[in-house]
């Protein structure tokens, strides 16, 4: 009996000192977090617009008559009196071929001409005779109308003489090679002594009136533009000197899938333009609206992750973007922004994605 006494007095005291051990325990603590100061920033809105920029074409400039003068007949060249460089008038003579074959051909047709004339005035003459001698009932109606037969078929074969005596001159005149404008010898093909034929090259000369550029643009630029849209064009070899131009004419189609556009510019005159010069041509070229930020809000804007801070309520969230083109301070971005977003331009060094910051006043 004494013995259950003390057991239980045992459990009691061991209860008792569970619940003050309890009770005067202290109570864990939370962790300290050390949350950076507020830092001190400026913020700009963003907007969105379409950016201008300058883009140059270059090419070459070209007169605006050029031509590549061949022979229509076969023979061999004698002469070609100019050489590169030379300037010639419109009819001037340019080269000549062996014309003797030629030559004879129109002696020939000549002498046809001449011997079925003299035929046609005798038939003429018999026909009025034997005209007169009908009426007189002296000569039969059949013999009359021999008469008017023969002298209409030298009347036919006088016109066809006549007709190749044409032609025989018509190929004699296309053994001279004359030149079609005033302009300058920019080529030659074939030396006196070589053989002509028809089509082949001799002589290539350029106008030295107008002159014109010829360049090809993207798809995304001839959208763009429109003929008797002025435009300027720069000399970069001749200390970038400047002057007008004249879109007049563009392709309406590219060969293929990709293939760039033609475009002829009529350049103004000015002293020392000629043809074979280098010259750019300037457009200026307005994009799609973007959203536009300050050059100052980009964060590590060399690297492949640029980035800007967005103002979010007292906290600032990063985002990345893509860079565009630029203008004047301000620089075309893509990504998760929106006109009216509110991007920090300066005390962006130090900052974090989500920090608490305060807009200076």
């Amino acid at each position: 009996m004494r013995t259950g006494k003390i057991v239980s007095m045992f459990i009691g005291l061991s209860f008792l000192g569970s619940a003050l051990a309890y009770a005067f325990w202290p109570a864990p603590r939370e962790p300290i977090i050390n949350e950076p100061p507020v830092a001190m920033v400026n913020v700009m809105t963003v907007t969105s617009e379409g950016m201008r920029r300058e883009i140059r074409f270059s090419g070459i400039t070209r007169a605006e008559k050029e031509a590549v003068l061949s022979f229509f007949v076969p023979a061999r060249m004698v002469q070609r009196p100019v050489k590169i460089g030379d300037r010639v008038s419109k009819g001037d003579v340019l080269a000549r071929l062996d014309s003797r074959e030629f030559d004879y051909a129109v002696a020939k047709a000549r002498a046809r001409v001449a011997e079925t004339n003299v035929r046609l005035i005798q038939a003429k003459r018999e026909r009025h005779r034997f005209k007169r001698l009908a009426d007189k009932k002296v000569a039969s109606t059949e013999e009359y109308e021999q008469a008017d037969t023969m002298a209409g078929a030298l009347e036919d074969s006088l016109q066809a003489a006549e007709a190749q005596r044409r032609e025989a001159l018509r190929l004699l005149s296309e053994a001279i090679l004359r030149a079609p404008f005033t302009g300058t010898i920019t080529a030659v093909h074939l030396e006196p002594g070589e053989w002509a034929a028809p089509g082949s090259p001799v002589v290539e000369m350029s106008g030295d009136e107008n002159i014109e550029l010829e360049v090809e643009v993207p798809e995304s630029v001839i959208g763009q533009l429109r003929e008797d849209d002025n435009v300027h064009v720069v000399l970069p070899f001749m200390g970038d000197q400047r002057l007008e131009g004249r879109v007049t004419s563009m392709a309406q189609a590219a060969t293929s899938s990709g293939r760039l556009f033609p475009v002829v510019v009529a350049l103004d005159s000015i002293p020392g333009l000629m043809a074979g010069m280098t010259a750019e041509l300037i457009l200026e070229v307005r994009s799609a609206p973007m959203p536009v930020v300050p050059v100052g809000a980009i964060v590590n804007p060399g690297s492949s992750r640029p980035s800007v801070f967005v103002l979010d309520k007292e906290r600032v969230k990063e985002i990345f973007v893509e860079l565009g083109p630029f203008h004047g301070d301000s620089i075309a971005v893509s990504g998760m922004l929106t006109p009216g977003d509110r991007v920090v331009i300066s005390g962006h060094t130090s900052l974090s994605n989500g920090r608490k910051v305060k807009v200076q006043s």
